[in-house]
């Protein structure tokens, strides 16, 4: 916890925290609780941005398995659950597999946001364990799980606005609005694609993803430097669509009260680590860059 550095951010946590769960001793993270109806622990951490030390980031993360040591095996399920996964991440720590969102501090951090992915990461450490245990042993969990939520009226019409809002300022990013691929800009050897969609009872999400690989299998090797690259940040998931044999890199954030800064901070994040590492996950693994398509 860095509470002399970022003491807003830390105070903000704080009070959209106690009285949504059931708080612990925090003990050395700025807030720690039980979380859902499985009374998950979840910790809160406040940091600096490793890109920019003067930025604040906040971070929820809770135990999802114990694991000494991270297997191929193991890295590819966390790869294909990725891939249904609206908001959130798995990444092995050293001794265990936890959930985690990372959102941005700072002015922009509202408290629906802090709480949303709080609730949330409980809500996946208490249910990826079961599926990632499935996926191992070599049986299908299923559809991915989505939390059992009423959702609220309006749903649909706050998706449209945040999207809108999305559109305006990407636009002038030289992004496009394609009526088939939705909005999407150039972004080195790869394309940044983001889509607006729904979460929880009111919330909305936009999901900020770029195609790494085409045409590879998911090998253990593949999936464990997958998920070492995206262990170096605090943002960001690889993500395996077994269907279309493509590997992408994404982050999703919340967007009921988004700020320019916070979507542009994903999309850059996005754009450079996909532009970054494409070329050399395909001559290791196989597979082709999306520049390398046609």
């Amino acid at each position: 916890m860095t509470e002399e550095q970022f003491p807003g951010t830390v105070a903000s946590v704080r009070r959209a925290l106690e009285r949504a769960f059931v708080e612990e001793d925090p003990r050395d993270a700025a807030w720690r609780g039980r979380v859902g109806n499985a009374r998950m622990s979840v910790r809160v951490d406040v940091a600096p941005d490793p890109a920019d030390a003067a930025q604040a980031m906040v971070v929820a993360s809770s135990e999802v398995l114990p694991v000494p040591k991270f297997t191929g095996p193991l890295a590819a399920a966390v790869l294909l659950e990725h891939d249904g996964f609206v908001l959130g991440r798995l990444r092995h720590d050293g001794s265990a597999l936890v959930a985690e969102q990372t959102i941005l501090g700072g002015h922009t951090l509202s408290q629906e946001e802090t709480t949303v992915a709080v609730w949330t990461v409980g809500w996946l450490s208490a249910n990826e364990g079961a599926r990632l245990h499935m996926r191992v042993g070599g049986m299908d969990p299923g559809e991915p799980r989505v939390p059992d939520v009423d959702v609220r009226r309006g749903a649909e019409e706050r998706v449209s606005v945040v999207r809108e809002r999305a559109s305006r300022w990407l636009e002038a990013q030289g992004f496009v609005d394609d009526p088939v691929w939705g909005l999407h800009g150039a972004a080195g050897s790869t394309r940044v694609f983001v889509s607006a969609m729904h979460h929880l009872e009111r919330s909305s999400v936009l999901v900020v993803a770029a195609p790494v690989l085409i045409d590879v299998d998911l090998s253990d090797e593949l999936a464990l430097a997958a998920c070492a690259i995206a262990a170096e940040g605090t943002v960001g998931r690889f993500a395996y669509t077994e269907p279309r044999r493509e590997l992408w890199f994404e982050h999703a954030i919340l967007a009921d009260d988004l700020q320019e800064v916070e979507l542009m901070h994903a999309v850059r994040a996005v754009a450079e680590t996909a532009d970054a590492v494409d070329e050399r996950l395909a001559a290791a693994h196989g597979g082709r860059r999306y520049l390398d398509r046609a």
